[in-house]
């Protein structure tokens, strides 16, 4: 979900406007009570966002962990099928050596 980018000082005069039409229509209590919500929503949204920031990064290093041991893998073939090549090459050697 993609939300609008707006600048600090707009979402700052939104608050204070909304904030004036809240003390002209409720009384201390129930402005207390308002803001209490308020509060507590925003305390759910932030500790969401952040769960879900952990989560994504979470995600991001397993992913770069299967990927290393795939490569970590592909690596050791490599050196096995190398290492084969090699064990042939002195194997071919060793037989021209003995029929000298």
């Amino acid at each position: 979900m993609s939300l609008p980018n707006v600048h600090p000082l707009v979402l700052d005069e939104i608050i204070v406007l909304i904030s004036a039409a809240f003390m002209e229509s409720f009384s201390a209590d129930e402005q207390a009570v308002v803001g209490t919500f308020l509060a507590t929503l925003g305390s759910v949204v932030s500790l969401n966002s952040v769960y879900l920031l952990y989560i994504q990064g979470q995600n991001q290093l397993l992913n770069q962990d299967n990927k290393d041991e795939n490569q970590d893998k592909d690596q050791s073939d490599s050196d096995y099928d190398l290492l084969e090549k090699s064990i042939d090459k002195i194997k071919e050697e060793i037989e021209k050596l003995k029929n000298k």
